[in-house]
């Protein structure tokens, strides 16, 4: 029996051997022509210094410009920038089954999806497509290429998708580069760490979300990652990174987590070095916006996590000036002068950041710099923290003072009316329950029935007529 199962064994290994055999330079011959026709090929314009692409059935293959032979196979296809190429992208291409480089970059007017012909590609080492016009996904479809090395498709705008589990499955991959892909808003899976010869990871100004994944922190080899201007709000805990550059400024990373970055490079097992500034950031507030009585408190607070390493101090500002400091602030609403949109600007002892955080790493020099950047990234500013006062209102004239604001019987419906006819041509505004203008519009009768597009909920409805106005919390069914 052993001896059978042996046989047949060899015997199906000899059937794949002759089947790979089987495919010739003319088969690749006639893939070729197939791409060449399916991407306008009689219309290419041939670069600088050549006559023609050659690419014809009277021409041997050795002879089509932007094509390499090895071992009579085509192992190599190279169609860069080529004026006038256009079409969506073959699925011949995945009849090249030597085929180890592709790369279709620069040509802006390649279109549709990738194939499933390509990820058949079992040969392939490097796949660059960048700045075309490919609206496709990136999931797990590449991870059946596991020969890869080499992944650039940066600047393509029809992108989406993210860095998937199956990313960790290309155990030879050293090199990607997906930047500037802004609908590329998937994550970073943290099996990205099973890809253990990665060096270079790149995906600067894209749309990717989530969490930085510390896993990254696993890959030995990893000397450059590169996730600038995303949406990142989240960093990982960084553990294992010797001589790794890592640059993540203008994301939305909490600065609590910046900050924790002083104790992750202590316990780094090597030296490495990071640049993460000016962040869009990932700070919150307690409250987004507020709505108060005239007389009442707006309390300004920020949730923020902080190590305990001190050198952290906060500024609020309102329209450029300082008007409080400290991680609260207290408003009494007195008067109108107080309403506005507030900032918290926090701010960290550069010396929190400089290379005496770490004093045994071995620091990189980074564009002839001789240290980390100290103070370089020490400013952050949350969002604006919208006031208004509403509720009671302000000031009230006579005739406003006898306008009934209510919910109406209408679902989703609300009345404003007033015996006093100078009510028509005022402007009513309608207020969600954080202090957003939801709807707007000017009273038109003496009983006005307005539709709220929101929906049901808690809203405040303020009437303005000649700097007079009238506000009511209302119930919306």
């Amino acid at each position: 029996v052993f001896i059978m199962k042996k046989l047949l064994s060899l015997l199906a290994m000899a059937c794949i051997v002759l089947a790979v055999q089987a495919q010739t330079i003319d088969d690749d011959k006639t893939a070729l022509l197939e791409i060449y026709e399916a991407l306008n090929g009689p219309e290419w314009v041939p670069p600088t210094g050549i006559d023609e692409f050659g690419w014809s059935e009277d021409n041997d293959v050795e002879d089509f410009v932007g094509v390499t032979v090895e071992g009579n196979r085509v192992t190599k296809l190279e169609l860069i920038g080529i004026e006038n190429l256009s079409g969506e992208f073959p699925a011949a291409i995945g009849k090249l089954d030597a085929l180890t480089l592709l790369d279709l970059s620069n040509n802006i007017d390649l279109t549709g999806k990738f194939p499933e012909e390509l990820f058949q590609l079992s040969h392939l080492n490097h796949l660059y497509i960048a700045d075309t016009d490919i609206t496709d996904v990136i999931d797990d479809r590449f991870g059946q290429l596991k020969s890869l090395t080499n992944l650039k498709m940066d600047k393509n705008p029809g992108l989406t998708g993210g860095i998937t589990d199956a990313f960790g499955e290309l155990t030879e991959l050293t090199y990607v580069r997906l930047a500037d892909n802004k609908n590329l808003t998937g994550t970073i899976s943290p099996n990205i760490s099973k890809a253990t010869k990665l060096q270079t990871f790149q995906v600067e100004r894209s749309g990717l979300t989530g969490t930085i994944p510390g896993s990254l922190g696993d890959l030995q080899g990893l000397a450059y990652l590169n996730v600038n201007e995303c949406n990142f709000t989240g960093i990982g805990k960084f553990e294992k990174m010797p001589g790794t550059m890592l640059e993540a400024h203008k994301n939305r990373i909490p600065f609590g987590d910046l900050l924790l970055m002083k104790d992750y490079a202590r316990t780094a097992t090597g030296g490495w070095y990071y640049r993460i500034i000016d962040q869009r950031p990932g700070l919150s507030v307690t409250q987004n916006s507020f709505t108060v009585e005239q007389g009442g408190e707006a309390i300004l607070n920020i949730d923020i996590l902080l190590p305990n390493h001190g050198g952290v101090s906060f500024r609020w500002l309102k329209d450029g000036e300082v008007v409080g400091t400290g991680k609260e602030l207290v408003l009494n609403m007195t008067g109108t002068t107080l309403c506005g949109d507030y900032v918290c600007e926090i701010t960290t002892d550069p010396d929190i950041l400089n290379s005496s955080m770490c004093p045994n790493c071995d620091w990189k020099d980074y564009e002839y710099r001789e240290k980390p950047y100290p103070g370089e990234y020490a400013v952050n500013t949350t969002e604006p923290v919208s006031v208004t006062i509403g509720a009671t209102g302000i000031h009230q004239s006579k005739y406003l003072n006898q306008i009934g604001i209510y919910g109406g019987n209408e679902k989703s419906s609300l009345v404003i009316s007033a015996d006093d006819e100078n009510i028509v041509g005022a402007e009513y505004q309608v207020i969600n329950s954080i202090g957003k203008l939801v709807q707007s519009g000017i009273i038109t009768s003496q009983k006005e029935k307005v539709t709220v597009q929101d929906g049901t909920g808690i809203y405040f409805v303020r009437v303005v007529n000649n700097g007079d106005t009238a506000s009511q919390k209302v119930f919306i069914r």
